[in-house]
């Protein structure tokens, strides 16, 4: 029977491991071995995701692009310690 496969997730998760991989190496780390072996997987199923290592690049750029655009939105009704900000007059 075939292996069922959310791919949402999967994508989720090769995009983390690359985010991971230049946080500790560098962009320069980001090739389709270095994800592969870092998640266990072969090249092949990395190619099942992403068409190709610019594609995963671009992926993990857009979820850190989003990440910080939720953080200035949200930090904008807080301060930096949580606390809500006292409106100036």
């Amino acid at each position: 029977m075939p292996r069922i496969v959310d791919h949402d997730a999967r994508r989720a998760e090769l995009v983390t491991t690359s985010l991971r991989l230049v946080a500790g190496h560098g962009i320069e780390a980001v090739d389709s071995r270095s994800v592969s072996a870092a998640t266990g997987t072969s090249a092949g199923s990395l190619w099942n995701h992403f068409p190709s290592t610019d594609h995963l690049v671009a992926a993990a750029s857009t979820r850190v692009l989003r990440r910080d655009a939720s953080d200035v939105t949200h930090e904008g009704a807080q301060g930096a310690d949580g606390r809500p900000r006292r409106r100036r007059r």
